[in-house]
């Protein structure tokens, strides 16, 4: 039984809970498993079980894990504590996901507070899908993530975001040193208001490549398509946007294909339900814009 295992066992023994069966197997001699680079877990650990985890972790000050997931494991707010804890005195975790873990503002804080420059963390990507966060969550992830210069990839889908949320994004995508290329916003509650103030400071943002804000309750107000289309005319660098599963029909569709002309946008995903017509204008003016293949080059004999 390797240092691991054992502080493991005696972690779950003082915070009686069970051993997870999957960690048990992961858990192995160093010369049969090796360094565990990734920890992944989707049983349903329950906070007290997350913290016995990372109690261990922290114990024997592990600095092999690159990865950190927990998917439906019933995480909350306490188990995500405990794993910031473990994340203040690493520094080789890059990936960190909470998904359906029942994490709240309280969590959020604490993730907040990991992302600020102080801790200087290795997180490069970030995901919270379908916890219930909310605007004041968002507002505590804000606090580290307006100031972090490492964090690459955001997804917070499904986490109960409304229109006021949209500030706190502005704060995020506003920090001149952000590296924040990626961001998933789909099924939260932006609405034309939210959208409009999120494309505010997409004029100014030039780090950002992709931008999900699918299923967000917002439609083809006059004032925020004029607003999205000079986005997509003139930032430079956002070139992949989803707009599915909201209030854009086709007259909308028709003023952001004009946009898409005007551009270096390389894809744009809308409703499935556009016109056949409209749908191969769509594909064509994004065909126009996607750089051309360079012919393979063949081989001297």
């Amino acid at each position: 039984m390797c240092i691991r295992d054992r502080a493991y066992q005696k972690r779950c023994m003082i915070n009686s809970v069970p051993v997870l069966a999957q960690l048990k197997a992961k858990f192995e001699d160093d010369e049969e498993g090796g360094d565990i680079e990734a920890l992944h877990v989707w049983e349903e650990a329950g906070a007290i079980g997350v913290r016995a985890i990372m109690e261990a972790m922290i114990e024997i000050k592990y600095q092999h894990t690159k990865s950190i997931r927990f998917w439906k494991a019933k995480a909350q707010d306490e188990g995500v504590r405990a794993t910031c804890q473990f994340l203040e005195t690493n520094k080789t975790v890059r990936v960190l996901e909470f998904m359906d873990c029942e994490v709240g503002v309280l969590g959020a804080e604490f993730i907040g507070r990991v992302l600020e420059p102080s801790i200087d963390s290795a997180i490069t990507v970030l995901k919270l899908d379908h916890n219930p966060l909310g605007t004041a969550g968002l507002a505590m992830l804000a606090r580290g993530l307006c100031r972090n210069s490492k964090i690459q990839s955001l997804s917070l889908t499904f986490c109960g975001i409304d229109s006021d949320g949209s500030k706190y994004l502005q704060q995020i995508l506003a920090f001149i040193n952000s590296d924040l290329k990626e961001l998933y916003l789909q099924g939260n509650h932006l609405k034309n208001a939210g959208v409009f103030q999120l494309f505010r400071v997409l004029e100014i943002n030039q780090v950002l490549t992709m931008l999900d804000i699918s299923d967000n309750q917002f439609g083809e107000e006059e004032k925020l398509m004029e607003k999205i289309c000079d986005v997509i005319v003139k930032n430079q660098t956002l070139k992949s946007y989803n707009f599915k599963f909201n209030g854009i029909f086709e007259d909308g569709t028709k003023k952001i294909i004009e946009a898409i002309k005007q551009s270096k946008v390389e894809d744009v995903k809308l409703n499935d339900t556009l016109a056949k017509e409209v749908q191969a204008e769509l594909e064509e003016a994004i065909a126009r814009n996607k750089p051309k293949r360079k012919p393979a080059k063949k081989k001297a004999k």
